[in-house]
């Protein structure tokens, strides 16, 4: 069982362990699919491409569902996330099979 963590255990700058994930294309569309989000770079590699991007690329609401999953894996069983923030700074993408690490 995981560690449980506590707010008073807390201190500025305390670090939070990465999240690795290796999504690959049919996690791509299974996540469209019931998402809704159909825009062809997140699943049509020659769209993608034409459009200037390096392959089909993660959806960004997935990527912040990882970052969710990294902050509740951290608070532990008894934690609870009551909200995440997420601002996008620069363009990274993540295309399906390279290694994508979430940190904080």
């Amino acid at each position: 069982m995981a560690k449980q963590t506590y707010w008073e255990d807390l201190e500025a700058g305390s670090e939070v362990p990465a999240l690795e994930k290796n999504p690959t294309t049919q996690q791509l569309v299974k996540y469209a699919g019931a998402s809704g989000d159909f825009y062809q770079i997140h699943y049509d590699k020659d769209f993608a491409l034409n459009n200037n991007l390096p392959g089909v690329i993660l959806h960004g609401a997935l990527k912040n569902g990882f970052l969710g999953q990294m902050m509740t894996d951290f608070a532990g069983h008894e934690g609870r996330l009551r909200k995440l923030a997420v601002q996008y700074r620069e363009w990274i993408s993540r295309v399906p099979g390279s290694y994508a690490r979430a940190r904080c």
